[in-house]
């Protein structure tokens, strides 16, 4: 299967997601619909990040290995390919170019500022359970929202 194929596959998933949150929230409320939605993701962060640990030869991860096994886990299972702009012994920075999860939320009829909001909650919780699943000492930020498709995020893994 070639990059594009999983970069697609995953803007298709995202989409269904994301429809399905905004009609879900019409029954329930949209806060509530959001809120089990980021509950789901931060369970999925956590299940991938032990997945992950046991399967890496390493006693604690590092800044620098955190970021390498949650980069590759979102390039594999979401498409997503992040490029390295910083890197230090406490704090490793990254852009993330493509988004399968901002292409579904928008395709879904999300307009970006709804889509900001719902990423700030359950794709970073998602990130955030996964990188600290790896290293408790660790946690996940995203620094800088995309303000359209082809702009860039900017996320980072900070120890302490």
């Amino acid at each position: 299967m070639s990059y594009e194929d999983i970069l697609k596959g995953a803007a298709n998933a995202f989409t269904l997601h994301y429809a399905y949150i905004n009609n879900v929230g019409k029954e329930i409320g949209i806060d509530k619909a959001e809120e089990i939605s980021a509950d789901v993701c931060r369970m999925m962060g956590s299940m991938r990040g032990k997945i992950i640990k046991e399967n890496a030869d390493l006693e604690q991860f590092t800044p620098e290995a955190a970021a390498a096994a949650a980069r590759g886990s979102i390039e594999e299972d979401f498409g997503i390919i992040t490029k390295l702009i910083e890197e230090g012994p406490d704090r490793i920075v990254y852009e993330c170019r493509n988004c399968p999860v901002y292409d579904g939320a928008y395709r879904a009829g999300m307009d970006p500022g709804s889509i900001e909001a719902q990423c700030r909650y359950a794709p970073v919780g998602y990130m955030e359970a996964l990188v600290r699943e790896l290293n408790p000492n660790l946690s996940y930020r995203l620094r800088k929202f995309r303000t359209s498709a082809d702009d860039t995020c900017e996320e980072e893994i900070v120890l302490g």
